[in-house]
Parts: C-alpha cells; structure tokens; sequence
C-alpha cells in the first residue's frame, strides 16, 4: 500500500470504529474458526435490497468492519460468516446474522457487509 492507503486503513480502524463515538461491540464468528469480539458500524436502516435477486436476497443491516487480522477479520466467507448483535440498539439479547453479501467497492481497510438475521 501507498502512504494514503495506509491512513485510511489506520483511520478506520482507530477513528471510524472508536466505541467512544459510533462502533459498538460484536461477536463475529468466522467459517471453522474461533468467534472474536471486533468494533463494528451498524447500519440498522439500509437500502436493504441486492440488485437482480428477490425474497430472501433482501438484507437487513449493513456492518463494517476493520480489514485486519489484529482488530477485524481478513476475510469473509459469504453465507458462512456470523456475526452476532443485539438486533436494536440497547436489546440485552444478541441475535444472529449472516454476512449475505461484501458490498463494494470496498473502502480501504473496513468490509462492507449486508447482513440478514439467521
């Protein structure tokens, strides 16, 4: 990466995803791996629809995430990822989604996932 790059990725990671403002805290749970606890941004009211695919093609939620192997995921296995959030804001109980679909173009450092309750 070049310089600009490399600020944008630390930006949002350390800027974007501060639960001291926006991001608040997440279980994602990684195909055949060990769930980890990362910062997201919850966009609890998206457009919610995948262009081209109908019923169950709509999603919910859209969630970034850091790209990063210390503070986000590396990679996203579609229909197999789960991350795991209260489904409104200040629910005690968490809920699980499915990472539906990688957004793009992707923003440097941060996945931009659609997400549907499973």
């Amino acid at each position: 990466m070049n310089d600009f790059n490399d600020q944008l990725a630390r930006d949002a990671a350390h800027i974007f995803l501060s639960d001291d403002d926006f991001a608040e805290w997440i279980t994602a749970e990684p195909w055949q791996e060990a769930p980890v606890r990362i910062k997201a941004l919850i966009d609890r009211d998206p457009a919610s629809s995948i262009e081209g695919l109908k019923g169950s093609a709509n999603y919910q939620h859209e969630v970034r995430i850091a790209r990063s192997d210390c503070d986000g995921l590396v990679g996203i296995d579609v229909g197999k990822t789960v991350l795991k959030y209260p489904l409104r804001v200040g629910d005690a109980q968490c809920a699980k989604f499915l990472v539906m679909k990688v957004l793009g173009p992707e923003d440097q450092g941060m996945w931009k996932l659609a997400v549907r309750q499973s």
